[in-house]
C-alpha cells in the first residue's frame, strides 16, 4: 500500500503532462472543424490556451485569431451538414473577442480595433457562403449578419470605445433603401398607409442610419408612432427597459436587456458575467441551488459556460471534515469514519480501505453475511482485496463433520452419510461413491426412486454398472420366450399381438421384420384395415403392395377395367369432365392428360369452359380465338369489325381518347399506336392533363410537334419578359433581373454578363458565377479557388498586408 500512492502519483503526473501536450497541439494546429465530434476537445484546449495569456491584450489578440480561424472553417464547411455548427462557432468566437477587447488596456486598443476590423470583413465574406444556415437557422444567420455589419460600420467611425465594441453585439444598422422604391406610390391617406421602413431618407442622414436604435428583428414591424408619439421625435427613449420593464419575469436580472438579449429573439440569450458589476453568484442563483447544496459561491465549483461539469477543490477549500457535507450520501450502516479513509476527492470509486492490523471482521461485516453463513471470522475464507475468490481450509479448521455445516445443502433423499464419502473439499463435483467399499449390493435400497415407471423390478446391477447408468449392459434374454410378460406396455396401439420375437431381436427394437409367408398371412385386411387412407381400394393390400414396403406400390392391373368412374369419382376436381377417366388419362399416371375434342365431337366450348373465362370476356365460342392445343396464343379475326368500343371500352385507360380504337391502334397489337393530328389545332382539348405543373398555358403546337414531346422549341422573337416564365428556373440567390441580360434564347450556357469588368473565364471560373459569387452576386471571394493561407504568406513576404478585400483593387484583370 505504501508503494501504491507514489506509483499512482507518477501515473497521474504522466497523464497530466500528456494531456497538456495534447491540448497545446490541438490549440496550435487546430486539426478539427465545428461539427466534428473531437472539435469540443479542441475548443476546450483553445479556451485553456487563452487563459494562459496573463496579458488582457494578448488574450484579446488570441481570441481575434480564433475568430479568423472560425471564418475559414465556415468557408470550408459551407453547404455541408456541419455548416450550422461552423456559423455558431464563428458567432461565439466574435462574442469572446468583443468581450476580451473591452477588458484590454486603453493603450493597446487601437491595434486591437484594427485587427477586429479585419475579422469583421473576413467574417462577412465567410457568412456570404453559408446558404444552408440561412434556410435552417435564419435567426442565428441574421443576428450574425447584423453584428458583422455593425462592427464594420462601427470601425469606420473615428472615435470608438471599448464599451462601443461590447455594445456592437446588439447594435444593428438600419439598411439603406434606395430612393426609387417610392416612385409612383400615392397613398390615399399618407398618415395611415405609408410604411415607415419604405421612406427614403437622404443617404448619410441621421434618419437613414437610425444608428442610435436599429429597426431590425422584431422592431422591424413597429410603426413610427409606436415610439414617436404625438409627433415628437427628439428625446424618445432608446433604452430597452423603457418598453420592456413590464415583460421582465419576477426577480429578473436588473441590468439592461441589451446585455443579454437581441432584437431578433428573446430566447437567444447571452449573458456576460464580466459586466455583472461584481455581483455575487448567490445574488442571482440562490433559488437555483438544489436542497442542501454547498452554500459557498457557485464559482467554487462551476464556471460561467455551463453548470456541468462541476469541480470542487477540496484542498483549496480546506475541506478535511468529509462528514460535514457527505453524511446523507452514505448508504445505511456505512463506515462511520471520514470519507477520506476510503475515498479520494476525484470520485467515490474505486474506494480502498486499509485493513492492516484489523482482525475482527465480524464487527463490520456481520450484515454482509448470507443466511446460514459460516459464523467464524471473514478472514478464514476471504482476503481484504475482494470477497471472491474465497477458500476454506477444512484441514486447518479440523473439519471432519461435514454434516455440521452442509446438512441444509443436501438435496432431498440424499445419501445420509458424511459428504466426504463422495465429495472432496475442492468442489461438489465430480463426486464418486465406492459401492464396493461400502458393501453396497442392495441397489434397490437407494435407487428405487430413480427408476422410471414400469421399470424392471430386479436389482440395478442386473443391467447397470456402478460407473454410470448408461450404457446399460444388455439384459440376458437367453431362455426368455414370453416377451409379452414384460413388454406388453411397450406395444403401440393396435400392435401385432404375438410375441415380440416374431419381429424384433433382443439387441434393439429396430430394425424389425415380419415374415408374412411364415405366418401364413394372406388376409392383409385383418391387420392393415386401419392403415388404409379414406376411400381406399377395398381389396387386399397384396393387390398393389408387396410385403417389403408400402411404396412403391405395384401398378393396379386395369386390364379389362372400363368403368373408371366407379373408383375415381371422388378423385375428380370440382366441375371436372364427367366422362370416363380414360378419355383423357392413362393407367400409368394422371398427368399428362390429353382430350381429343374431335373424337368427342366437342364443338360447344361454352358448355365446359364458361367458368374458365375471365370477367367481361368475349361471350362467343372459345374456338373463335383459341385452339384445342392451348389457350395461348389466341387470335381473333377483326375483319369487317368497325365498332371497337363495343368490346374494348373497359380496356381504355382513364381519360383516354373516346373515339374508336382503330383511330390509333391496329388489330395486331395495342403498341405502336399513331394518331393523325392533321387539321387538329386544339391540342389542349386532349393534352391539358399531360402538362407539368406551372407549364406554359398556350397550345402545345407553340413548342411541340406531333412527332414527339421531346425536342420542343419556342420562338422567343419579340419576347422580353423572361422572368414571367423562368422565375422558378433560377437557382437560389440568382440575380433577379431579366434572363436576357446574360443568357441568349439558344441555351442557358454561354453566359455573357454585360458590364462585368472582371474576366468571367478567369482560371477555374469558366463562366460559372458561383465560383466567385458563392452566396449572391453582390458578394465575391477569391478564396474558393486560391488558398488563403498561402496567398497571405506570399504577400507578407513582400510586405503586403490586409489583402482580404483588396484583390480586385490590385488585380483588376485577374493577372499579376
Amino acid at each position: 500500500m505504501k508503494r501504491f500512492f507514489p506509483f499512482a502519483g507518477l501515473i497521474v503526473f504522466l497523464f497530466t503532462v500528456m494531456g497538456i501536450c495534447l491540448g497545446l497541439f490541438l490549440a496550435v494546429s487546430a486539426p478539427f472543424r465545428p461539427g466534428n465530434p473531437l472539435f469540443a476537445a479542441q475548443h476546450f484546449a483553445e479556451e485553456q490556451r487563452a487563459r494562459l495569456n496573463f496579458s488582457e491584450s494578448g488574450k484579446a489578440s488570441y481570441y481575434l485569431t480564433l475568430a479568423e480561424r472560425r471564418s475559414v472553417d465556415l468557408v470550408m464547411l459551407s453547404n455541408t451538414n456541419q455548416e450550422p455548427a461552423a456559423l455558431q462557432a464563428l458567432a461565439d468566437a466574435i462574442q469572446h473577442a468583443e468581450q476580451a477587447i473591452a477588458q484590454a488596456p486603453e493603450s493597446d486598443r487601437s491595434a486591437l480595433f484594427e485587427q477586429m476590423a479585419v475579422v469583421a470583413r473576413e467574417g462577412s465574406v465567410a457568412l456570404a457562403s453559408a446558404h444552408l444556415s440561412q434556410a435552417e437557422i435564419p435567426d442565428a444567420y441574421l443576428a450574425l449578419e447584423a453584428r458583422l455589419a455593425t462592427l464594420q460600420q462601427l470601425f469606420a467611425e473615428d472615435k470608438i470605445t471599448a464599451r462601443d465594441v461590447f455594445k456592437a453585439r446588439i447594435r444593428i444598422l438600419l439598411p439603406y433603401v434606395p430612393a426609387e422604391t417610392n416612385r409612383g406610390v400615392v397613398a390615399s391617406n399618407p398618415a395611415d398607409s405609408i410604411d415607415p421602413h419604405l421612406v427614403s431618407f437622404l443617404e448619410g442622414s441621421a434618419g437613414a442610419e437610425h444608428a442610435f436604435f436599429p429597426l431590425v428583428g422584431e422592431h422591424e414591424a413597429l410603426s413610427c408612432e409606436s415610439c414617436h408619439t404625438n409627433g415628437t421625435f427628439s428625446g424618445t427613449p432608446n433604452q430597452c427597459i423603457a418598453c420592456h420593464s413590464q415583460a421582465a419575469p419576477a426577480n429578473h436580472f436588473p441590468g439592461d436587456c441589451a446585455n443579454c438579449h437581441n432584437s431578433f429573439s428573446w430566447l437567444d440569450v447571452r449573458f456576460e458575467h464580466r459586466f455583472a458589476s461584481g455581483r455575487s453568484c448567490a445574488s442571482c442563483h440562490l433559488k437555483d441551488k438544489p436542497a442542501k447544496h454547498f452554500n459557498g459561491q457557485c464559482s467554487s465549483c462551476h464556471d460561467t459556460s455551463a453548470w456541468k461539469p462541476a469541480r470542487f477543490n477540496h484542498q483549496a477549500a480546506g475541506a478535511t471534515d468529509c462528514i460535514s457535507c457527505h453524511t446523507k450520501n452514505k448508504p445505511a450502516n456505512h463506515f462511520a469514519g471520514q470519507c477520506s479513509t476510503c475515498h479520494t476527492t476525484n470520485a467515490w470509486r474505486p474506494a480502498l480501505f486499509d485493513h492492516t492490523g484489523l482482525t475482527d471482521c465480524i464487527s463490520c461485516h456481520t450484515k454482509n453475511k448470507p443466511a446460514n453463513h459460516f459464523s467464524g471470522q471473514c478472514s478464514a475464507c476471504h482476503n481484504t482485496s475482494a470477497w471472491k475468490p474465497a477458500t476454506f481450509n477444512h484441514e486447518t479448521a479440523g473439519a471432519v463433520d461435514c454434516l455440521a455445516c452442509h446438512s441444509k445443502v443436501r438435496p432431498p433423499n440424499h445419501y445420509t452419510g458424511q459428504c466426504s464419502t463422495c465429495h472432496t473439499t475442492n468442489a461438489w463435483k465430480p463426486a464418486t461413491f465406492n459401492h464396493q467399499a461400502a458393501g453396497a449390493t442392495d441397489c434397490i435400497s437407494c435407487h428405487t426412486k430413480n427408476k422410471p415407471a414400469n421399470h424392471f423390478a430386479g436389482q440395478c446391477s442386473t443391467c447397470h454398472s456402478t460407473n454410470a447408468w448408461k450404457p446399460a449392459s444388455n439384459f440376458n434374454h437367453t431362455g426368455q420366450t414370453d416377451c409379452i410378460s414384460c413388454h406388453t406396455k411397450n406395444n403401440p396401439a393396435n400392435h401385432f399381438t404375438g410375441q415380440c420375437s416374431q419381429c424384433h431381436t433382443t439387441n434393439a427394437w429396430k430394425p424389425a421384420t415380419f415374415n408374412h409367408q411364415a405366418a401364413g398371412a394372406t388376409d392383409c385386411i385383418s391387420c392393415h384395415t386401419k392403415n388404409k387412407p379414406a376411400n381406399h381400394f377395398a381389396g387386399q393390400c397384396s393387390a398393389c403392395h408387396s410385403t417389403s414396403a408400402w411404396k412403391p406400390a405395384s401398378n393396379f392391373n386395369h386390364t379389362g377395367q372400363t368403368d373408371c368412374i366407379s373408383c375415381h369419382t371422388q378423385n375428380k376436381p370440382a366441375n371436372h369432365f364427367s366422362g370416363q377417366c380414360s378419355q383423357c388419362h392413362t393407367t400409368n399416371a394422371w398427368k399428362p392428360a390429353t382430350f381429343n375434342h374431335q373424337a368427342a365431337g366437342a364443338t360447344d366450348c361454352i358448355s365446359c369452359h364458361t367458368k374458365n373465362k375471365p370477367a367481361n370476356h368475349y361471350s362467343g365460342q372459345c374456338s373463335q380465338c383459341h385452339t384445342t392445343s392451348a389457350w395461348k396464343p389466341a387470335n381473333f379475326n377483326h375483319a369487317g369489325l368497325t365498332d371497337c368500343i363495343s368490346c374494348h371500352t373497359q380496356n381504355k385507360p382513364a381519360n383516354h381518347y373516346s373515339g374508336q380504337c382503330s383511330q390509333c391502334h391496329t388489330t395486331s397489337s395495342w403498341g405502336g399506336a399513331t394518331f393523325n393530328h392533321t387539321g387538329q389545332t386544339d391540342c389542349l382539348a386532349c393534352h391539358t392533363s399531360d402538362r407539368p405543373a406551372n407549364h406554359y398555358s398556350g397550345q402545345c403546337s407553340q413548342c411541340h410537334t406531333t412527332s414527339s414531346w421531346g425536342g420542343a422549341t419556342f420562338n422567343h422573337t419579340g419576347q422580353t419578359d423572361c422572368a414571367s416564365c423562368h422565375t422558378k428556373d433560377r437557382p437560389s440567390n440568382h440575380w433577379s433581373g431579366q434572363c436576357s441580360q446574360c443568357h441568349n434564347t439558344s441555351s442557358w450556357s454561354g453566359v455573357q454578363v454585360k458590364n462585368h469588368t472582371f474576366p468571367v473565364n478567369h482560371k477555374n471560373a469558366e463562366g460559372v458565377c458561383a465560383r466567385c459569387h458563392p452566396s449572391k452576386t453582390a458578394d465575391w471571394t477569391c478564396y474558393q479557388c486560391h488558398d488563403r493561407a498561402k496567398t497571405e504568406q506570399k504577400h507578407s513576404e513582400k510586405n503586403i498586408f490586409d489583402i482580404a478585400t483588396r484583390c480586385i483593387a490590385c488585380h483588376p484583370t485577374g493577372k499579376n
